[in-house]
């Protein structure tokens, strides 16, 4: 055997392995314990890059003969080779501990070994905090006294959001050992995350005095010199850490930070970024980056942010409450109604989770599921006032507006100066008609100056409605301002209507001035005419309109915007709660007519920009519009005692076409569109034994627009037109 084993030296020394590797195991045929044949082929498998085909025999061979150096030497190795570092450093100790193991060789195997908590510093860098809890529990199981340990699983705990076991953790290192560099490093840390700047300064400056090469010190101090405002002699040690360690993912963090506080929103951008490129765990930084994109609009930016911060955690509660809400105010309604249920799920208990899935749910029309998840954040926290005006603008969608309102006046005894409360009673009162009541809160918001412009309009309107010209040109006075305002869509509407009802005040001033008559003069013991619409309904109001040779009184019931896109959808809308209550309370037997559908007939909204937009026939929207409309009127009157129905049409335009902008074949197309909704009108109005006014026929040329005889402004008539507006009455 001995001259076996000798030949199979011979031939391993000379390169030839395979012949040396038949030798090898040939011994083992008969002595399968042999430690040289064993240590040998091991030897041969690492030569060939296969160790861990080695670390069998290097293992029985080491069994079988512990007192041959090489043995531990070569096993250790390979166990190195094979990334078994915690075995490697066990076999390592036990081998100087039990058989006097050293030398040059040791040192340098020693060398190659990661730190003591190697495995469980990895698993931290990588993310994978669970599994370095894990790890480092088995560890202490056998060194409980290992206060470093205890620090490095403080910080895991800290990192995977379980701060009562990292303090824990903590509180047992410092027991043990609380001059360890380490234990004080995570120390300041924790007092970091509870806010307690200075003394985690305090701390954290110790340890950089104790060694301040040490990268990890600088960068801890750099943290607490941040939190403390101390920003340039932070940015200092980020720099001096980076210089050592140039993919420092936390330096540049904390650098970002600091460009953050200074204002430098750009350059803190990148750097939490290229910390991100680096570390892409750092979930921390993700809700940064995408409030920064969201500050700038841009939502799609601010939703990929977020949906990769859940990629590596996927159960973060906060990650999926913030994209819920980014994916909502993007149109991804069910991908937003998705993450939020499984956040409501895993958090039943976040209230934030609850509101944003009751917002998402209501902006999908599903009110009363909206409702339930708003009561459900109500459980949590009875007086929560975003929850309590929520779940009144719920009800108020779903009809129940006795309901809203009590809501909102709770909402106001706890805050009386929430403005969107306020503005969301003073609507509810407003779509009741209940004019009075709402003007007190309008006052209540031009007292807290909260959307002024806005808010002095709608008081200007409602006191033109109750007869209060006085009053309404008070108001109007704070609202002219807005007329100087930059041509920004946001102020158009509120433009347009300042521009109409001081109009509107003229027009009827003048009137009063040259008849010399008062409301109630000129229309004592008149039928009623109800009149409601759009702005169009605010030309009507108080004039005379003759039907059938009797003159009716005009009342306007105001709707705001109101098209009638909003009534030919299948779905619910709160225009048609509006229009269901207002019909509800009108006297039996009341004329109605409705002034609805100009704002669908503009070049720049409505059915013209709709089919251009989703490159369809315009005749087809037109259509589907038109007869929706009618349809839901039809059905909305059923259930009411109003049988004398008048539809007005929608007058030729009177402002401006934008001819630098639209192909002269585009306008005269529009203004055939323009012409084609009123015969389309015309027809299905008639053909359900409605009247209708045909405006359209009063107003236009030849060409289709404006004759400018009836118009007060560019779009809207001049109450003028209602006295004489009989003539124009299809039967």
């Amino acid at each position: 055997m001995t001259d076996l084993l000798q030949r199979a030296i011979q031939h391993h020394r000379a390169g030839e392995l395979s012949q040396a590797e038949s030798l090898y195991r040939a011994i083992l045929q008969t002595q399968p314990n042999h430690p040289d044949a064993n240590h040998n082929l091991g030897v041969i498998a690492v030569a060939m890059n296969k160790s861990e085909l080695a670390l069998p025999f290097f293992k029985l061979a080491l069994e079988t003969n512990p007192n041959q150096a090489q043995f531990w030497l070569s096993y250790i190795d390979a166990l190195i080779k094979t990334k078994q570092f915690d075995l490697a450093r066990a076999v390592l100790n036990q081998g100087k501990e039990s058989f006097g193991l050293q030398g040059e060789t040791v040192n340098a195997l020693a060398a190659l070994l990661p730190e003591l908590y190697g495995t469980a510093i990895e698993l931290r860098e990588m993310g994978r905090f669970l599994e370095a809890i894990d790890w480092l529990k088995n560890y202490l199981v056998q060194n409980p006294q290992d206060a470093n340990a205890y620090a490095h699983l403080a910080q895991n705990f800290s990192l995977n959001k379980q701060d009562d076991k990292a303090w824990t953790a903590l509180n047992s290192a410092l027991a043990i050992n609380p001059n360890s560099i380490l234990v004080q490093r995570n120390h300041a840390r924790l007092l970091l995350k509870q806010q307690k700047f200075v003394e985690a300064r305090k701390i954290a400056a110790g340890i950089y005095q104790a060694d301040s090469a040490d990268v990890e010190n600088q960068l801890v101090f750099a943290a607490m010199l941040a939190a403390n405002n101390e920003l340039e002699p932070s940015k200092n040690l980020c720099e001096k850490a980076l210089q050592v360690r140039p993919n420092y993912a936390e330096a540049f963090a904390i650098l970002g930070q600091i460009h953050w506080k200074a204002g430098n929103k750009n350059a803190a951008l990148q750097l939490f970024e290229k910390a991100l490129s680096i570390k892409p765990h750092l979930t921390q930084l993700y809700p940064i980056v995408a409030g920064f994109h969201n500050e700038n609009q841009n939502l799609s930016a601010a939703i990929l942010v977020l949906q990769k911060a859940l990629e590596y955690n996927q159960n973060e509660i906060h990650h999926m409450v913030d994209l819920g809400e980014f994916l909502c105010r993007n149109n991804q309604i069910q991908e937003a109604i998705t993450i939020l249920k499984k956040a409501v799920q895993l958090a039943p208990e976040n209230v934030n989770a609850w509101m944003n899935l009751g917002t998402v749910l209501q902006q999908k029309s599903e009110f009363k599921k909206a409702l339930i998840a708003y009561e459900k954040a109500l459980v949590i926290l009875p007086t929560c006032t975003r929850s309590m005006v929520n779940k009144a603008s719920a009800l108020h969608n779903l009809g129940r507006y006795e309901e809203a309102e009590k809501i909102l006046l709770d909402t106001l005894e706890i805050d009386h100066s929430n403005v969107i409360a306020l503005r969301n009673l003073g609507e509810s009162f407003q779509s009741r008609n209940h004019l009075l009541e709402a003007n007190i809160i309008y006052l209540k918001m031009i007292e807290l100056k909260f959307d002024v412009d806005l808010t002095s309009l709608l008081l200007t309107i409602n006191y033109y409605l109750l007869l209060d010209y006085s009053a309404a040109h008070e108001f109007l006075q704070l609202s002219l301002p807005t007329l100087n305002r930059p041509k920004l869509k946001e102020f158009k509407v509120v433009k347009n209507y300042v521009f109409y009802m001081s109009k509107l005040l003229d027009w009827w001033e003048t009137k009063i001035k040259n008849t010399g008559l008062s409301f109630d003069e000129q229309n004592q013991g008149l039928p009623l005419l109800a009149v409601i619409g759009e702005s169009h309904s605010l030309a009507a109001h108080r004039t005379n309109f003759e039907i059938q040779k009797k003159p009716h009184h005009c009342h306007a019931y105001w709707l705001g915007g109101i098209k009638m896109w909003h009534l030919a959808q299948t779905k619910s809308h709160l225009m048609k709660q509006c229009m269901v209550q207002i019909l509800s309370k009108l006297p039996p037997d009341t004329s109605v007519m409705f002034t609805i559908g100009e704002i669908d007939c503009r070049l720049d909204e409505g059915i013209w920009s709709a089919a251009k937009k989703h490159s369809e026939d315009y005749r087809v929207v037109l259509e589907k519009t038109v007869c929706g409309y009618i349809d839901y009127l039809e059905n909305a009157l059923k259930n009411t005692a109003q049988r004398n129905i008048i539809i007005q049409g929608i007058p030729a335009p009177n402002y401006s076409l934008d001819e630098d902008e639209n192909s002269s074949d585009d306008i005269v197309e529009f203004l055939k569109m323009v012409e084609l909704v009123n015969q389309r009108l015309m027809f299905h109005t008639l053909a359900k034994g409605w009247q209708f006014l045909d405006v359209y026929a009063a107003t236009a040329l030849e060409n289709g627009k404006s004759n400018q005889q009836w118009h007060l402004d560019g779009h809207h008539l001049s109450p003028s037109f209602y006295a004489q507006a009989e003539q124009w009455l299809k039967v």
